[in-house]
């Protein structure tokens, strides 16, 4: 999942002036940048997303086993 995610610069379009070119680099730096671009914080969420899919697979396992053990620990009366 990781491998498909990429951000595209998609600043494009503020013209050539210095003013439109610094916006169109600082809306390029938002999305594919450093520790708060969009890149950066999908690549976050894609972990905890990971993270806790995995834990409940887990609960699922750990779930099925302990109903086991306790209906086997169940004698009918």
């Amino acid at each position: 999942m990781r491998s498909t995610i990429q951000v595209q610069d998609f600043a494009q379009g503020f013209g050539t002036l210095p003013s439109g070119l610094a916006l169109a680099r600082k809306y390029s730096e938002l999305a594919v940048g450093g520790p708060g671009s969009l890149s950066t914080l999908l690549q976050a969420h894609i972990a905890i997303a990971s993270s806790l899919a995995d834990t409940f697979t887990e609960m699922g396992r750990n779930y099925e086993s302990t109903d086991s053990e306790a209906a086997q620990h169940i004698t009918p009366k």
